[in-house]
């Protein structure tokens, strides 16, 4: 990926309150993100705001560190657990709010990447995202707002109750 690039293209048009996620390696290690992360312009980063990506499949620690140095995290499923809403990604959903929650005593900004099926379940994202509107309004209603609206609507759950994590048999 283009990281220099991608900041030009962004640094006209990106500006308060919106705001834009760092570049990742999907499916990559920790030492792959900290690539990404060390590109950020930090001239750009002072006038808006920036999530980095935490993969489900990366250490608990690593997901800590973006928490404290970023004021958004994004999670992205990837790795063992690339198939949202599937038992074993619902279980390391659960393990991630239980340490966000135990650690911070509520949950920081988290937004769910490609989630957005996922904003009234039972993890409190507080934003998330998905290209459902921009794949299928044409065959399903032919009007993006008439897509998105009923989307919009739904809300995630707004705070987390501690889950007991069930082992899974056979994964």
């Amino acid at each position: 990926m283009d990281a220099e690039g991608y900041y030009k293209w962004l640094e006209p048009i990106l500006v308060h309150p919106h705001w834009a996620v760092v570049p990742d390696a999907i499916g990559g290690t920790v030492e792959d993100q900290h690539y990404f992360l060390a590109r950020l312009p930090r001239d750009l980063s002072r006038f808006c705001e920036f999530g980095a990506v935490w993969h489900l499949n990366l250490p608990f620690s690593h997901l800590l560190h973006l928490c404290n140095a970023f004021p958004k995290v994004c999670i992205g499923s990837s790795g063992e657990y690339w198939n949202i809403g599937s038992p074993k990604w619902c279980g390391r959903m659960d393990e991630t709010f239980n340490l966000l929650a135990r650690h911070f005593g509520k949950i920081p900004y988290i937004h769910g990447m490609r989630m957005l099926g996922q904003n009234t379940g039972r993890w409190p994202l507080a934003s998330a995202d998905s290209t459902n509107v921009a794949q299928n309004y044409k065959r399903d209603t032919g009007c993006a707002e008439c897509k998105a609206s009923p989307i919009d609507a739904r809300q995630p759950a707004q705070k987390w109750v501690d889950k007991d994590i069930q082992q899974l048999l056979f994964v």
